[in-house]
């Protein structure tokens, strides 16, 4: 069961036939620019005409970082680890725009001072995947640790719950073949859509399909994202 949604963040929502009908005796409109998928493995931009929504929520965070670094295409020598970490008994603790921007650039800084390339990330309310590789994989627990605790501090002083516990626990594992590295890149890429946040994942702002397209070759972007992940083994129950 979710405890959020995607139209508490915001995002976009299906357009029913009998709300296109509503819509087209509102006389009121104004004219915002979204992105849309044309196909699952595809963005582009294009202008659409929408009926305001007084309880709508930006779905584009302000101040939300852009990870600076290109896909590799390979892991290098030390082969690559898949990231998952979980708030305490799931709770949805970011969960809002401003909360899941702030965890999102938290990641992008940690990774860049532990040195870790970031290669595919999902951030959610209770829960978040990214896949990174390293030079120095030993520091690996010392960026969780330095996350869980720089981001449980702020959000605690938010709420004035200073004794809360944020973080549960996470899960690695260390992929050190191509095959496995390019599955969990499709997952964690396409993430948000398996989590029903929006209908294709380059619409959800705090994952990394969007970035993967403008970074990636066509051809490599292809490749991952229509690469077979039906029997992957990774935890993601929240």
């Amino acid at each position: 069961m979710r405890d959020f949604d995607a139209a508490t963040l915001g995002l976009p929502q299906p357009i029913t036939a009998q709300k296109r009908e509503q819509d087209s005796r509102t006389p009121k409109v104004f004219n915002i620019l979204i992105l849309s998928c044309s196909n699952t493995i595809g963005c582009s931009s294009r202008q659409m005409t929408l009926p305001p929504s007084p309880n709508a929520i930006s779905s584009h965070p302000i101040h939300l970082k852009n990870w600076p670094h290109a896909p590799a295409h390979n892991t290098n020598q030390a082969g690559a680890y898949i990231i998952t970490s979980a708030t305490y008994k799931k709770s949805p603790i970011f969960n809002s725009p401003e909360r899941l921007t702030f965890l999102t650039n938290s990641l992008f800084d940690l990774a860049e001072i532990y040195q870790w390339q970031l290669q595919a990330w999902a951030i959610f309310a209770n829960h978040y995947h990214f896949i990174a590789e390293s030079g120095k994989p030993q520091n690996l627990k010392n960026l969780i640790r330095h996350l869980h605790s720089s981001t449980a501090i702020s959000v605690n002083q938010q709420d004035n719950t200073p004794s809360r516990k944020v973080w549960f626990q996470y899960w690695e594992s260390h992929l050190t073949f191509q095959h496995s590295y390019f599955a969990r890149l499709s997952y964690v890429h396409q993430n948000p859509v398996r989590h029903r946040m929006v209908s294709t994942p380059c619409l959800y702002p705090w994952c990394s399909a969007a970035w993967f397209e403008r970074k990636a070759t066509p051809a490599f972007f292809k490749t991952i994202m229509t690469f077979p992940i039906d029997k992957l083994e990774i935890p993601d129950n929240f």
